[in-house]
């Protein structure tokens, strides 16, 4: 059996005063550094096989501290990227409603139907989630993983792998930065939640319908 640890990077300025990352490059603050290195104190004890991680800085920094202590070099993979929001990259959150209304709108409430030009779709974002994880399990069939990535892509793993919508993306349990969810996948690709960001699957309110 395959074990993914699915780690969210640290918290950064941008994620503190709520400006829109998506695809940019931002870097961790303090806060995002500690929370990383509390993270590496919480796995201290397990061995991984690999490491992977999108190539951002914010979550590259992360992994980084995060293998401080390993010899696991970090293999980066262009499809655990964050969702690309086009225009909306290096705007205020608080102002997004104001300029595009409709978009915002639609993005919050029927994310599964969200289009702005310039932005990847929710589908997209989760197609590639889906083939990041097909090439992490290529490349290790089983044994502990790491994973290093972003919000809505890790989010659209998890309900992947639940068999929920993508319409629910945006429900609890909320991805916290640093959170971490553990997937474990059969040989035959077949997947089941053990945690999902630190809430033990039993306890996440979809699981228990």
């Amino acid at each position: 059996m395959l074990r993914l640890h699915i780690v969210r990077h640290g918290q950064t300025d941008w994620n503190a005063i709520r400006k829109v990352q998506g695809q940019q490059n931002s870097e961790l603050n303090d806060t995002g550094r500690q929370q990383a290195a509390s993270v590496r104190q919480l796995l201290r004890d397990i061995e991984f096989k690999a490491v992977f991680a999108s190539p951002l800085l914010r979550t590259r920094e992360t992994a980084e501290i995060l293998c401080q202590e390993r010899s696991n070099p970090i293999q980066f993979v262009d499809n655990l990227k964050e969702m690309g929001l086009g225009v909306w990259e290096t705007h205020m959150w608080e102002d997004i409603p104001n300029t595009w209304p409709d978009e915002h709108a639609q993005f919050k409430q029927q994310p599964e139907l969200f289009s702005l030009s310039g932005a990847e779709t929710v589908k997209q974002v989760s197609e590639r989630g889906k083939a990041a994880v097909e090439h992490i399990r290529s490349q290790v069939p089983s044994g502990d993983v790491l994973v290093v990535s972003h919000g809505v892509l890790i989010k659209s793993i998890i309900l992947n792998f639940a068999s929920q919508p993508l319409s629910v993306i945006w429900d609890d349990p909320h991805l916290d930065n640093c959170c971490r969810s553990i997937l474990q996948l059969e040989h035959n690709g077949s997947g089941s939640w053990e945690t999902v960001a630190d809430v033990a699957i039993e306890d996440v309110e979809w699981a228990i319908s």
